[in-house]
């Protein structure tokens, strides 16, 4: 009786460890401070999972109505939860330039400049009316895991934006980012899908910086005019002349119809072979662009300069939601 007593408390147990939320951060165990170049340090070193708390632990962050993806948005529990935003969603999603001088870190937008410095509670705002107006905060910038993180009030609101909070929900509105648009619609979602031999694992992302980066580089990847592919079959069956699925990237709007889509397929090419389907192209990738129903060239240099890296960057900033099966798995 007494084992079977053991077995439903330690199960029980689990059970409530499984289920629980995340403990909160142990100041009294773990003190958070700054080397001399503003790095981010904890003594003695936490576990791995209490090191840093991502934003959406707590909050999710939306700016201009856009939900943030970024992993490296996060809360830092051990300055009284201060929210962090990384420097470079402040230049990318609200349209404002960062410079480096002198140690310096100088946030810009319009006429207005801010100057911060990681480490110190101080920072320096210039605009039309005024210059090296000194602003206090509690909590300095810092580094970690070589991102650069600055408080989310702080410089939202020196930059003109508006933070409002609400049950969960942190919105900053405002800033000068142009909206990012094709063909006259603006996507809020962008599906990429990267083939395997027997599936498709998909990602996406809603961060309009992200959509723009990505739409930029397959443009400039795009050749010519160019056939569809005569014979598309899956990549563990491929023979000479025969194409097979590689990557495609969606862009949906507010609607969730697609505005744009360009699958890129690569031609399996083997001189010692013949060619059932058709023959070898000068050009290994053709890439159809839907709705438009247009298929362009695409050549190896511009897969590897353009194409290769940005599917890296997706695969790693992006939200995988699904591994799709193919149809020739």
């Amino acid at each position: 009786m007494k084992k079977i007593c053991l077995s439903l408390l330690l199960a029980l147990t689990l059970c409530l460890g499984l289920c629980a939320p995340a403990a909160a951060f142990d100041r009294s165990a773990y003190q958070g401070g700054f080397s001399s170049d503003g790095v981010l340090k904890w003594l003695p070193e936490p576990p791995e999972a209490q090191r840093t708390y991502h934003i959406t632990t707590y909050a999710y962050l939306f700016i201009n109505s856009v939900k943030q993806t970024d992993p490296n948005i996060l809360l830092a529990p051990v300055f009284d939860y201060t929210a962090y935003i990384p420097l470079r969603l402040v230049s990318q999603e609200l349209g404002a330039r960062v410079d480096y001088a002198k140690g310096l870190i100088i946030v810009s937008s319009g006429e207005v400049e801010i100057k911060l410095q990681l480490g110190d509670t101080k920072a320096y705002k210039s605009d039309a009316t005024q210059t090296d107006q000194v602003i206090n905060f509690t909590t300095p910038p810092f580094v970690c895991d070589e991102i650069t993180y600055v408080p989310l009030r702080f410089i939202a609101e020196a930059l003109g934006c508006q933070v409002d909070y609400d049950n969960g929900v942190i919105n900053i509105t405002g800033g000068t980012a142009e909206p990012f648009t094709i063909d006259g619609q603006q996507p809020v979602r962008m599906e990429f899908s990267f083939f395997t031999t027997m599936d498709a694992n998909v990602y996406e992302t809603t961060s309009p910086t992200l959509m723009q980066s990505a739409y930029t580089s397959l443009q400039k990847a795009l050749g010519g005019p160019a056939n569809p592919p005569a014979y598309v079959t899956g990549a563990s069956v491929l023979q000479n002349g025969d194409f097979a699925d590689r990557c495609c990237f969606g862009f949906y709007n507010a609607q969730n119809e697609l505005i744009r889509h360009l699958h890129f397929y690569r031609q399996y090419q083997n001189p010692d072979e013949p060619a059932l389907h058709e023959p070898a192209r000068p050009y290994p990738f053709v890439v159809t662009d839907k709705p438009a129903d247009i298929s362009y060239s695409c050549t190896q240099a511009a897969y590897d300069e353009l194409i290769a890296p940005l599917t890296e960057t997706l695969r790693t900033q992006g939200t995988q939601t699904h591994v799709a099966d193919t149809p020739y798995a």
